[in-house]
């Protein structure tokens, strides 16, 4: 019946659906239901989650969608996704159709899958984008799904944004895993232009880009990020995890975590590139990340003005870089809190390596740069600034502040400064052990 629901998705919606008289219902989706495929229970369950999505657009329903592979088309037309709407909220992990409690819902246990791998099983014809988010307000809501296989190496929009694509949306998107997706240029994971959308415990692991291997923010997309986990995920070019552009992200919670990102430019985990913006990360982790260039877990820097970051409370471990093992930061406000940085290294095999665990490079007179109550312990650099690594590139820059921070066992192997070393300013250093 369904075997064009491309082509035939109004009448067949007027048919399912029931009428535009009812308002917000619960409509189930089963890929292996083999009643009446009307969405009304679970054996009578939507089998096409594509369609079950169209049709609850109408009435602002909410999907509950049982474990299996779904896949935006059964066709070859790599143009088609699975599209979010304003007021629907769909719901991956439950058991459905057959089990003892279909309403059963563990999303780790009943597996629910978005699939680009719509035809062959080479990944080179797969969806552009597994899901689309644009235009769409904060009650678009998707809760408990794998989103993967999608491959975006067409032209324009189709080369980015492979699991998740979105321009000026402020989507939902919750419990989520984003993973083994490739774009040629931007984001294999998932896209971001003008956007406020909230991203929470989800995890991101082996997507692909160019720039940002798993998330790109551009144009103010300030969205927030809460206990998510960044693992693997790899950039061409910079941003290993994620790649910032004139957005000021929060980034934050207890469960958030980026390990073995890797690119061989800025920014093993996060590249942030812009001016006027702030970025705010807290209680993150940051382990095993590897930039070839600069900032093994964070790279920071502007062409564009001033920016400021605020680092909490966040723990920097084993990440390396040419420069700033752990973090490099250029031009900017920064205040760096309560952050411990272990064994992060700054020890290329070729060329020279300042900052094992930051260097900050300070450009104007109007910057304030505060490392507060921080543990600096165990960090090397090839050349100078074992532990931190202050260059301004004009005389007479500002005076940074170091208090209440511990700075051991700091190694720079053939240089100097092995704690901190510091050019064309004089830290100000209050109660540290050093």
């Amino acid at each position: 019946m369904m075997k064009r629901m491309e082509s035939m998705v109004v009448v067949l919606g007027l048919t399912l659906w029931g009428g535009s008289d009812v308002k917000g219902v619960v409509r189930y989706v089963d890929i292996d239901a083999t009643g009446s495929n009307n969405g009304s229970s679970w054996c009578d369950a939507y089998t096409n989650l594509s369609f079950a999505l169209f049709i609850a657009s109408f009435a602002g329903d909410e999907l509950r969608v049982a474990q299996g592979t779904y896949k935006p088309t059964t066709g070859t037309d790599r143009t088609l996704t699975f599209t979010m709407y304003d007021d629907v909220e769909a719901y991956g992990g439950y058991a459905g159709c057959g089990a003892i409690d279909p309403d059963a819902r563990d999303i780790s246990a009943f597996v629910t899958i978005m699939s680009g791998e719509i035809n062959t099983a080479s990944v080179t014809d797969n969806s552009y984008h597994v899901v689309t988010a644009s235009g769409v307000a904060n009650t678009a809501i998707l809760d408990g799904f794998t989103i993967t296989k999608g491959y975006a190496d067409g032209s324009g929009g189709n080369s980015n944004g492979a699991g998740i694509y979105n321009v000026s949306g402020d989507p939902v998107i919750r419990n989520c895993t984003i993973t083994d997706n490739f774009a040629a240029t931007d984001a294999g994971g998932m896209f971001n232009d003008d956007s406020l959308a909230v991203i929470e415990n989800c995890t991101f692991s082996l997507n692909v880009g160019d720039f940002g291997g798993a998330m790109i923010c551009l144009n103010d997309s300030n969205i927030t990020i809460t206990d998510c986990v960044f693992d693997r995920n790899e950039a061409s070019v910079t941003g290993g995890a994620i790649d910032l552009l004139q957005s000021s992200p929060v980034i934050s919670g207890s469960a958030c975590r980026f390990e073995g990102n890797e690119t061989p430019g800025a920014g093993g985990a996060i590249a942030f590139k812009g001016g006027s913006g702030d970025v705010m990360i807290s209680d993150c982790e940051f382990i095993d990340n590897i930039a070839g260039s600069v900032g093994g877990a964070i790279a920071a820097s502007t062409d564009f003005g001033f920016f400021e970051i605020f680092l909490d409370d966040c723990v920097f471990t084993r990440n390396s870089a040419r420069d700033g093992g752990a973090v490099y930061m250029n031009n900017p406000n920064a205040k760096i809190t309560l952050c411990e940085f272990v064994d992060n290294e700054a020890t290329p095999a070729k060329g020279s390596g300042f900052g094992g665990a930051l260097w900050i490079d300070i450009q104007g007179s109007l910057i304030d740069i505060e490392i507060n109550n921080c543990l600096i312990v165990g960090n090397t650099a090839k050349d100078d600034g074992g532990g931190v690594y202050f260059f301004p590139t004009t005389a007479n820059g500002p005076d940074p502040v170091l208090a209440n921070c511990t700075i051991a066992d700091n190694t720079a192997l053939n240089g100097n400064g092995g704690g901190v070393f510091h050019r064309r300013t004089d830290p100000i250093v209050q109660n540290c052990v050093l």
